[in-house]
């Protein structure tokens, strides 16, 4: 689930939350309720929550599910094109990523020098997470 606006970060909290109007927390008990109605195993849960609830009060805000969902969809996307796990994408690692994404291999050269012209920061002829992290939420997300 690929959520980009700030309407789209709210809906899809309060699927989490219980549904619109119900509460502006994540619970255990409505997490607990969204599994056994998609039937996920909730075993997991407690862990999510004191990993993610960084005001430790028991229960997921929206800012926190945010943070935690920006976070996740990042370190996917990074992870595509790291594919030595270093926290680099090299050149040659973002062109073989470009290609398995279904870009034309005759284009993909051009392609890396324009990607890298906008997210390398430190002209070094990569890309770290750091970088990576910042152009991707520019890009991708409208507050």
């Amino acid at each position: 689930m690929l959520l980009r606006t700030k309407q789209e970060l709210q809906r899809g909290f309060e699927i989490f939350s219980g549904g619109k109007g119900k509460s502006r927390h994540i619970t255990k008990e409505s997490f607990t309720e969204w599994c056994h109605h998609h039937e996920v195993s909730p075993q997991h849960i407690d862990n999510f929550i004191k990993a993610h609830d960084l005001n430790h009060d028991s229960e997921i805000e929206y800012h926190e599910f945010v943070r935690f969902y920006i976070r996740s969809e990042i370190k996917e996307n990074f992870a595509q094109y790291d594919t030595d796990n270093d926290g680099i994408v090299t050149a040659e690692e973002l062109k073989r990523g470009l290609v398995a994404a279904g870009h034309n291999e005759n284009n993909v050269e051009g392609e890396v020098k324009t990607i890298l012209a906008k997210i390398d920061k430190n002209r070094n002829g990569n890309v770290s997470y750091e970088e990576f992290a910042r152009y991707y939420v520019d890009a991708n997300y409208d507050f």
